[in-house]
């Protein structure tokens, strides 16, 4: 006879880090490789136009990355109340 029993098992525990901080320190690393990209043709490019417009998006991706650093304190901070040590 199968005994179909089966003990409690304590509640699963958050994973860390979260799927949340995975996605956003992976969005940082490919928009870190694009930055390397940009500053690599700015130093190479001496058509002041063109660098005018790689500067420009320099500066939209800087801003980005701020914003993805403020996302990424965001889902730490969710994470510490997940793990309990903060309310």
């Amino acid at each position: 006879m199968a005994m179909d029993f089966k003990f409690p098992t304590c509640q699963e525990r958050p994973k860390v880090p979260t799927e949340r901080e995975e996605a956003v320190l992976a969005q940082m690393r490919a928009l870190k490789l694009k930055i390397r990209a940009i500053k690599e043709s700015l130093k190479e490019e001496t058509d002041q136009p063109k660098r005018d417009e790689l500067s420009h998006k320099l500066e939209e991706m800087r801003s980005q990355w701020k914003d993805l650093q403020r996302e990424r304190e965001e889902a730490r901070a969710e994470r510490m109340r997940l793990l309990g040590y903060t309310d």
